[in-house]
């Protein structure tokens, strides 16, 4: 190869690039050469302008690969981007101990940075971001807060190149893409009447197009892009052609008051050229054999597409007739080659398409691939959440394939990576973990304006830990994924996390399985979490509240409990014996009232306010009104319910505003009212279970009635008392002040505050031995005798708060007393509204 080594020109061969370390030698002065070449193909001036704006910010992060040497020499000394806009670009042999993948998870610095991760970080996100794999010949492309799919990039691309870059003045020979990327490109070269290729998967394809002078453009859908000037996919390129967009774009915008941004281009080309939602499901070690016939059953389905529509029909009315299905076979235009069996398509009337797609038919099992492809002309419906506008194609597909019938699969493999454990175990619970959140979300809208910067912080932080992951779990339509891990084998064990080598099973409700209660709590959670970010990251929150919108759909059409559904995975742990109750023509779930209550919250649509009032008899609101957990809703949903009585809104809802006021009389000492139990100290007390749930969850609810009562001048009648907001306040502060230390032993439940606090809690990853203090694994029984010494944990778990005292205020310090000792996050989720 000719690479410049001080200013010139030199030969070096290919064999001196084998090492590692000199192969970065070898990038580092090539860097003047690609620099020399990029000049000739961009208005470097242009990009200088925009780089150099005070109004512009970058940011580029090359995952510690070779691209970090060009990223420098580019964009920092030839194009005067600001060297803190690099990220990551110092090339290393293990880059990093990261993974040299350009997407959004494994280029989390840079995601987070432009505002997509779960940080919610004040600073304000760059306007452009990018990231390159280890090699430079792959990227990402980012805006503020917004995501541009491969696809939609190469398709931009092509529709700006011949007025953003010179190379392309004199117009495009032609465009490709790979058969399984969407057709996003396809409609730019119908309407800039270019040639255009679909080629199957394989650089060599697009090669031979562009050395034969029929393609200046191509992409794929797994983050490559390039261009006939180096017959190759190159990130670097791809990143400065963006660059020369915005700023062909923003060229008379750099003295005003906005630039034109990512989004804004994205959006625009959207109304032009009409939106592709596309997404990709893999069906990861499928039996090979049932594979094989799947794919052998769509072929000869195809003869009769008479027969195909029929299904489609069958599965959803609203998806248009299949008018074309196939094979893919390519014969390449330039060497005459045939490639066959390349994919089966089902393309439909309105632009959409289905592609399936096998590989690894080995004795390891096989993987089956499919695509997705929604199109959409209509500009009033290209900003729909990607699943809730694929939903119906991903029901069709199922349905033409028999997915579940050949490979016993219901779903695809799934990413089910974050989320909490619910307390100190090492399975995932879906239940315990939405109304965590819903918790969570609620003490922000209420209380985050009291909160401290950092505080307000930490505490978004955390919510979106849990919504990320609710939205993974929800992003299969029909089906909510409840659970990971079997609970039977995990609390059989003592062992940490990191050695954990029980069953990661994975349990679901759908139509055959229902759970309504589960799937309603799903709900309310992201519609709360909806209302958080709302102003704070409005795609994001337009997002939850779509996908709350479906999953509260799912849960009252497909009406159950998930305790029958899913029986042995869930009871004795989490059966929701409290908010399920069945009558002979009813099933009767709390969850359902809550998830419209937040609903109504989010949108302000009057259906479900309407579904309120309407079901208020029907799902027994005014039931044990004194009740309020992961497991039961019914005081907390009289009291969010109440504050817009309160604001004189809803006098329809009145009756919400009787059974909170009752709630409140019930919590007071010297009442007629039905009492809840307070122990010899003054602690709330219900039997059975983890205490210190109800203290912080009614404390919450005391402190928020609170707020209502006093914006309304309003207090609560109690016979004889008048319950003021004052005395609600007193009432809680009264809770929390026992949690934190003010009680008979003078102990404080929450572990690491004040000098007295639980030294033994039952949690696995606390009391056994970091990694780094017992490299060695430590298995299944072995970590028992940790669950049964009487050392204190060597991991202090800060800040958790544990199920408390019982009755008479002991407490056992002790791991096996784990109903006292044992801290969870519903614990926790309350209590950080009440303690503002």
């Amino acid at each position: 190869v000719a690479i410049i080594i001080n200013n010139c020109l030199e030969e070096v061969h290919l064999s001196r690039c084998s090492n590692l370390k000199f192969f970065v030698h070898c990038a580092w002065n090539y860097v003047y050469f690609f620099d020399w070449i990029c000049r000739k193909i961009f208005d470097f001036e242009a990009i200088r302008k925009l780089l150099t704006s005070p109004k512009f910010t970058f940011c580029y992060d090359a995952l510690h690969g070779v691209a970090g040497a060009y990223a420098s020499r580019i964009f920092v000394e030839e194009l005067g981007a600001d060297e803190n806009s690099l990220l990551n670009c110092v090339p290393k042999e293990d880059f990093g101990g990261g993974h040299p993948d350009p997407n959004l998870t494994y280029a989390k610095e840079l995601v987070a940075r432009m505002g997509l991760g779960k940080s919610n970080s004040q600073v304000e996100p760059p306007e452009f971001g990018a990231a390159a794999d280890g090699d430079a010949d792959r990227n990402m492309i980012l805006g503020k807060r917004f995501f541009v799919t491969p696809s939609d990039s190469v398709a931009i691309i092509a529709a700006n190149a011949v007025g953003a870059i010179p190379y392309f003045s004199g117009g495009l020979k032609g465009v490709a893409r790979s058969m399984p990327t969407s057709a996003a490109l396809d409609v730019v070269a119908q309407h800039l009447n270019l040639k255009f290729f679909e080629v199957p998967t394989g650089w060599k394809f697009f090669g031979n197009l562009m050395d034969a002078g029929l393609c200046s453009v191509c992409g794929e859908e797994s983050f490559g892009t390039g261009s006939d000037h180096v017959r190759e996919k190159d990130g670097i390129w791809a990143v400065l052609a963006w660059l020369s967009i915005l700023a062909y774009k923003n060229k008379d915008h750099l003295s005003g008051e906005k630039l034109v941004t990512v989004e804004d281009i994205v959006r625009e080309h959207w109304f032009t050229y009409g939106r592709h939602y596309y997404t990709r499901y893999d069906y990861e070690n499928v039996d090979a054999g049932a594979a094989k016939e799947l794919m052998a059953h769509l072929v000869k389905l195809q003869s009769s597409l008479a027969e195909v529509n029929k299904i489609v029909k069958e599965a959803h009315s609203g998806v248009t007739n299949v008018v074309n299905a196939d094979e893919f076979e390519y014969k390449d235009p330039v060497d005459g080659s045939v490639s066959s069996h390349q994919g089966i398509r089902y393309l439909f009337e309105d632009g959409s398409r289905l592609v399936f797609r096998l590989s690894g038919t080995g004795s390891e099992g096989a993987t089956i691939r499919l695509y997705i492809e929604q199109y959409e002309k209509d500009p009033s419906k290209t900003g729909r959440d990607s699943q809730e506008a694929l939903a119906p194609l991903v029901a069709v597909a199922l349905k033409l394939s028999k997915m579940e019938e050949f490979t016993g699969r219901s779903a695809p493999t799934v990413d089910l990576t974050g989320g909490y454990y619910d307390a100190g175990d090492n399975i995932k619970f879906g239940f315990p973990m939405a109304f965590t959140t819903t918790l969570l979300s609620w003490s922000i809208i209420d209380f985050g304006h009291l909160m401290s910067g950092s505080d307000l912080a930490e505490s978004l932080v955390a919510v979106r830990w849990g919504t990320d992951y609710l939205m993974k779990a929800t992003a299969v339509e029909g089906a909510v994924f409840v659970q990971v891990g079997d609970p039977v084998s995990d609390h059989g064990c003592w062992e940490r996390p990191e050695d954990m080598d029980t069953a990661r099973t994975v349990y679901k409700v759908d139509r055959e399985r229902p759970g309504s209660d589960v799937a309603g709590e799903t709900a309310a959670a992201l519609a709360a979490a909806a209302i958080v970010f709302r102003g704070r990251d409005e795609g994001y929150s337009r997002r939850l509240v779509d996908r709350a919108v479906r999953v509260f759909e799912f849960a009252d059409k497909y009406r159950g409990p998930y305790s029958e559904s899913l029986s042995r995975a869930v009871c004795p742990f989490y059966c929701d014996v409290n908010g399920y109750q069945a009558s002979t023509t009813k099933t009767l779930l709390d969850e359902l009232l809550w998830g419209a209550a937040w609903l109504h919250k989010a949108t302000m649509r009057r259906e479900y306010r309407e579904y309120i009032v309407r079901n208020e008899v029907i799902l027994r609101a005014g039931d044990t009104i004194n009740e309020f957990g992961w497991d039961n809703k019914h005081a907390g949903i009289n009291v969010l319910i109440s504050k817009e009585v309160l604001m004189g809104k809803a006098d329809d809802l009145r009756s919400f505003k009787y059974n909170a006021d009752g709630f409140i009389c019930s919590l007071l000492p010297g009442t007629n009212y039905a009492q809840v139990q307070y122990s010899p100290g003054g602690l709330i007390f219900k039997a059975g279970g983890s205490n210190m749930q109800h203290v912080t969850s009614l404390s919450f609810l005391l402190l928020a009635y609170s707020n209502y009562l006093s914006h309304a001048n309003h207090d609560v009648p109690c016979g004889s008392i008048s319950a003021s907001p004052a005395l609600l306040k007193q009432l809680a502060k009264r809770q929390v002040d026992y949690i934190l230390g003010d009680n008979p032993l003078k102990m404080s439940y929450m572990v690491g505050y004040g000098s007295r606090y639980p030294q033994r809690i039952h949690h696995r990853a606390s009391s056994l031995p970091s990694i780094q203090a017992h490299p060695a694994h430590i298995g299944c029984k072995a970590g028992s005798r940790y669950y049964l010494s009487r050392s204190p944990n060597p991991n202090l778990l800060v800040g958790a708060v544990v199920g408390g005292p019982n009755v008479s205020d002991a407490f056992p310090d002790s791991r096996p007393f784990f109903q006292e000792s044992e801290p969870t996050t519903y614990i926790n989720a309350p209590l950080s509204g009440s303690v503002v």
